[in-house]
């Protein structure tokens, strides 16, 4: 989608939201050009991507509300990576925490890939887990961690909780790489501290987990355990 067309719409519905209007997507049209079938479908891709709410699926007459991801592509005058859009984005509501995600996830499955090749993956399994489950980590179970947390960003990138907490302590590890991230990243106080703020709006994603509070169970092999409705493959049941 080309950047005009996204920023005439963000803009639109920035104004809309300060008149406290609905969008109108006649008078969009109009404005565009465009069939009001094209304007609706660019509209929910925004959506999609965690830019805007259009205030439609609330309700007739709820003004739109243009997110701070929005306002953040705006002024990137759209030079956003189409891998950062994508990442959570009905769950992180910020360009800069998302980007922070990505490459974290990057570095981790990386880094683990790096050392299970070069035999050292317990070691770097134990670093990624809480303290009191380092003891009973093997090279079978290092090996399994590993595929969840493949299986973790591949989740996240499609905004979908983790599966079990082997996950979920993974997501902690991601968490802190991101942080990390975003630290050294080239950015303003302002810019990084809202990126900061945004980043455990991941969580959301998850219910109820001890794991996120680092309060798992010492034996590891509960944690590939398969949450209700989730099917027993892959690292699954390990």
């Amino acid at each position: 989608m080309r950047f005009d067309h996204v920023a005439s719409l963000l803009q639109a519905a920035g104004m809309a939201e300060a008149r406290d209007a609905p969008l109108d997507l006649v008078d969009l049209a109009e404005e565009s050009g465009e069939l009001i079938e094209v304007v609706d479908e660019r509209l929910r891709t925004l959506e999609d991507l965690g830019l805007l709410l259009d205030g439609r699926e609330v309700g007739i007459g709820v003004p739109p509300l243009l997110l701070r991801a929005g306002r953040q592509y705006l002024r990137a005058r759209g030079g956003v990576r189409p891998e950062v859009l994508a990442f959570a984005p009905r769950v992180i509501d910020d360009l800069h925490a998302r980007e922070a995600l990505l490459e974290a996830s990057a570095v981790l499955v990386d880094d683990f890939g790096d050392a299970i090749a070069e035999g050292n993956a317990v070691a770097f399994a134990i670093s990624v887990v809480p303290p009191e489950a380092r003891p009973a980590m093997t090279p079978r179970l290092a090996v399994a961690l590993y595929g969840a947390a493949v299986a973790l960003i591949a989740r996240l990138v499609d905004g979908e909780p983790a599966a079990c907490v082997a996950e979920e302590v993974l997501a902690v590890a991601l968490l802190n790489e991101a942080r990390s991230w975003l630290y050294e990243a080239d950015l303003d106080t302002t810019e990084r501290a809202a990126a900061l703020e945004a980043l455990p709006s991941l969580f959301s994603l998850f219910e109820d987990s001890d794991a996120l509070g680092g309060d798992v169970n010492p034996d590891i092999t509960t944690w590939f355990h398969p949450f209700h409705g989730r099917p027993a493959a892959g690292h699954l049941g390990a």
